[in-house]
């Protein structure tokens, strides 16, 4: 009579934890999926800053959470459109490349240069082979993380008349960089 009763609760056991499973099967993710196109993901990322601070404290040009992606090349700000391009999103990489217009962009991180994981990145901007202008942004998570979000612009006169905004946006420990052009 033990042995049955102890059966009894084994095959219970067993039955439910594989109906528990066979629920999860083919049940829709709770988390959605990336977005497959840069503006849908810089739109998605936008609104979770916004959504994320709810009148929390922000630190920097926050008029640029405000961007209406409107396609995959232009966003609208204040009343006036840009050419933009996304140089990271999310988990950004501290070097890279990407050509803007006729302009390649290349950054690359020379040096750890804090005990908190501070980034030095170094940007140079280049048309036909030449160098047309430079900054260094300093990534420092450890400030960057004291906000709900933090967003910081460089603006960069070039060589060749032109100028163009570097957009760096930090939240939740997660980063948006872009750069745009009124041309």
């Amino acid at each position: 009579m033990v042995k049955t009763k102890l059966y009894i609760i084994l095959v219970l056991s067993v039955l439910s934890v594989v109906l528990m499973l066979s629920g999860c099967i083919g049940a829709p993710s709770k988390t959605s999926p990336s977005p497959n196109n840069p503006s849908q993901e810089v739109a998605s990322f936008l609104h979770e800053a916004r959504e994320r601070c709810n009148g929390e404290v922000s630190w920097g040009e926050t008029k640029y959470l405000n961007m209406s992606i409107l396609d995959e090349t232009k966003v609208k700000l204040g009343g006036n459109e840009y050419r933009y391009a996304v140089l990271g999103i999310r988990n950004v990489s501290f070097s890279g490349e990407v050509h803007f217009y006729g302009y390649d962009i290349i950054w690359e991180r020379p040096e750890n240069v804090t005990t908190t994981g501070g980034q030095e990145i170094d940007f140079e901007i280049r048309k036909e082979g030449k160098r047309i202008g430079a900054f260094r942004y300093f990534h420092i998570p450890f400030m960057l993380n004291s906000y709900c979000v933090a967003v910081e612009s460089k603006h960069v006169k070039l060589a060749d008349g032109e100028e163009l905004t570097f957009v760096f946006i930090h939240s939740g420990e997660k980063d948006l960089w872009l750069v745009l052009s009124a041309s």
